[in-house]
């Protein structure tokens, strides 16, 4: 992913693997913005496709390089 930005133009600052967080398992008080009738049953799937290494889960800052 990193080579793909940065030979599209872009410098990346942070790169940092979320995987293990699960994005959102058991967060207490939190209800999403757009909340579809599937909702759940998606986050569902995407909790057991990361917890079975199918996905990953990256948070990537990046500029525009000069």
């Amino acid at each position: 992913m990193r080579i793909a930005l940065e030979a599209g133009g872009l410098s990346v600052l942070e790169q940092a693997d979320l995987t293990a967080t699960r994005l959102g398992e058991k967060e207490a008080g939190r209800t999403p913005i757009i909340e579809l009738d599937d909702f759940w049953l998606r986050r569902q799937n995407l909790q057991s496709c990361l917890a079975d290494g199918r996905l990953v889960a990256q948070f990537i800052l990046a500029e525009k390089s000069a």
